[in-house]
């Protein structure tokens, strides 16, 4: 709620509501669907697919983030601060498409992925002949299992992607924090 100094059109605003269903049909298949309702756009999916685990390998089928930067990664209970820095709108989101992620060896982690070109904050007004999006990521944790303390979850990681883009009909748009 914003008081009127603030905002010219008053009214209460819901900037964030969430509805989550996730299941495992055996040890190694599951599922999950993510909804999202904000201001005025509901019937949103965020999350929606079909995940087969074996070990410490995994492959995602569906609408899902990709694989691109830690803070992408990282739920909002993870944050330190009240929002979101400005690289995160410049990143890749979510897409559909498939991916992997696992582990190379204790100290090396990966997750990559092809993906449509489509984001959720661009929208395509041609004839959609844009290529699948290549994303990736490796993260290196040189200390992992020797360190007891908070050394132990030191790691470096670095993200790549890959797409050919038509961008004569696209439309951009990046959310800013206020008002």
């Amino acid at each position: 709620f914003y008081t009127e100094s603030d905002r010219e059109d008053n009214r209460f605003d819901i900037r964030r509501a969430q509805v989550e269903l996730t299941g495992q049909f055996t040890d190694w298949l599951k599922f999950n669907i993510e909804g999202e309702f904000k201001s005025n756009t509901s019937d949103h999916l965020l999350d929606t697919f079909g995940e087969a685990n074996y070990k410490e390998h995994s492959i995602r089928i569906g609408q899902f983030k990709k694989p691109f930067s830690l803070e992408q990664q990282s739920e909002e209970s993870a944050i330190c601060f009240a929002e979101r820095s400005m690289g995160y709108f410049l990143s890749p989101h979510r897409g559909v498409g498939v991916g992997y992620k696992g582990a190379i060896n204790p100290f090396m982690f990966c997750s990559a992925g092809f993906f449509n070109t489509e984001e959720d904050d661009a929208s395509n007004s041609g004839d959609d002949h844009d290529n699948p999006e290549g994303v990736g990521r490796i993260i290196i944790k040189p200390l992992a299992g020797l360190s007891e303390d908070s050394f132990g979850t030191l790691q470096f990681g670095g993200s790549g992607s890959y797409a050919t883009l038509n961008l004569s009909d696209m439309e951009f748009s990046v959310k800013s924090t206020g008002m």
